[in-house]
């Protein structure tokens, strides 16, 4: 696995917020799904950079495109970090054909809806506290065995397992990241690296991924985070 977006074709939008002063999430693969960023402030954090969200009204907002529509197999992967537990923390949502977030019970969710309409929701076990960086994968792989969506944590840490019978279910909905909708499930905290691939990514290469953030994680230099627009200052864990 190329770790660089721009060089894997299957890695089909990839944020790492590092444009400054502009309220665009620039894609970096070479995909072009720009998204356009709501109220969320621009930060150091993963990969040297993170998107601040309030948990009120920040969100991120990606135009439907084709490759977007994954309907066989995909995975999405996004560093986060929350500031509070006990609050749904909503991850991405893309016309709940494909849906993640992190539930008030501190553990992640993964949904998907088939062309029949079947729902599968799975949920992790593990807890995912608040002032601590996590990786979360979610992975559909499209066959027709068992077990063909998983949640893992961090360093492939296989959290949760579920089965639903294919292809998802596609629409023109704008992909939202950070939130379920603009006014449902926000998050109130960062999130780090973002990357949707449009194939199940190995345990193997989530490693790398889990590795390559951590070891971006462990460079960064000023462990505070200034919002300007609450004027808030918070402290990073590292």
């Amino acid at each position: 696995m190329t770790l660089d977006p721009s060089k894997d074709p299957s890695c089909i939008l990839a944020y790492d917020w590092g444009e400054p002063y502009t309220n665009f999430a620039i894609d970096i693969s070479n995909h072009g799904n720009q998204g356009l960023i709501f109220g969320a402030v621009k930060q150091r954090g993963i990969l040297n950079h993170a998107l601040q969200l309030d948990g009120i009204d920040d969100y991120v907002l990606v135009n439907s495109s084709p490759n977007l529509r994954l309907s066989e197999e995909f995975s999405i992967v996004m560093w986060v970090y929350r500031f509070d537990e006990g609050r749904n923390d909503g991850n991405f949502n893309k016309g709940f054909d494909y849906y993640g977030y992190i539930t008030a019970t501190n553990v992640p969710q993964f949904r998907l809806v088939n062309i029949a309409g079947v729902a599968k929701v799975i949920l992790g076990t593990q807890n995912i506290r608040a002032r601590k960086w996590y990786m979360i994968t979610r992975v559909y792989d499209g066959s027709e065995t068992t077990d063909n969506m998983r949640i893992y944590l961090n360093d492939a840490i296989l959290d949760a397992v579920g089965t639903l019978a294919g292809p998802i279910r596609t629409s023109s909905s704008s992909l939202t990241i950070g939130a379920t909708t603009p006014t449902i499930e926000l998050m109130k905290g960062l999130i780090g690296s973002v990357r949707i691939y449009n194939r199940a990514i190995s345990e193997k290469e989530i490693r790398e991924l889990y590795h390559y953030g951590e070891n971006k994680l462990s460079q960064v230099r000023f462990p505070m985070f200034y919002r300007e627009k609450r004027k808030e200052t918070l402290a990073l864990n590292i």
